[in-house]
């Protein structure tokens, strides 16, 4: 759903006109959770931008409402309307490389990432395929990032210092 609805921004056919995109799966914002008790639990989540050049704010609103709606958004979802709750989601963006980056300090282990950049359409079968690989090996991952211009960070997260190997032949892999 995530990824449709990313497809159907980035056509603009739905009247939207997103300026930015942003992706986080399920583990982002379990670890988003940590600095902010009211992410929503979800198996995805989009982060959108749109600037109002021209556009009434209604129907950018209304666009973007139906949107989300035709793409199974949770009823919880946050919607954002002014510098407070850009100030907001953008502080959660970023909360994100910080709580990996605390969990793998906390656990000992380095960062093993991936920042990828993949051509248009290519993404959602890159990071299922991934993850099916990295389930496969026992290793937890952490996928987020620029899902608009196809470029996410997938995170492989050692559980100790014994794992570490693995997570790095993973991100061989």
């Amino acid at each position: 759903d995530a990824f449709g609805l990313v497809r159907e921004a980035r056509n603009r056919s739905a009247g939207v006109e997103p300026l930015a995109l942003e992706f986080f799966d399920r583990a982002a914002l379990t670890l988003a959770r940590t600095r902010e008790a009211q992410v929503p639990k979800a198996a995805a989540a989009i982060f959108f931008e749109q600037f109002l050049t021209g556009i009434p704010r209604e129907t950018a609103l209304e666009g973007w409402i139906q949107l989300a709606e035709r793409h199974a958004a949770e009823p919880g979802s946050w919607l954002g309307q002014g510098p407070a709750d850009q100030a907001r989601f953008r502080a959660l963006r970023h909360a994100v490389p910080v709580a990996i980056n605390e969990a793998l300090s906390q656990r000992g282990v380095t960062k093993v990432a991936t920042d990828s950049a993949l051509p248009r359409g290519a993404t959602e079968r890159w990071l299922a395929e991934s993850r099916a690989w990295l389930d496969s090996q026992g290793l937890e991952h952490v996928a987020f990032g620029h899902i608009g211009d196809e470029h996410l960070h997938l995170n492989i997260l050692a559980r100790d210092a014994a794992q570490t190997p693995l997570a790095r032949r993973a991100f061989g892999e």
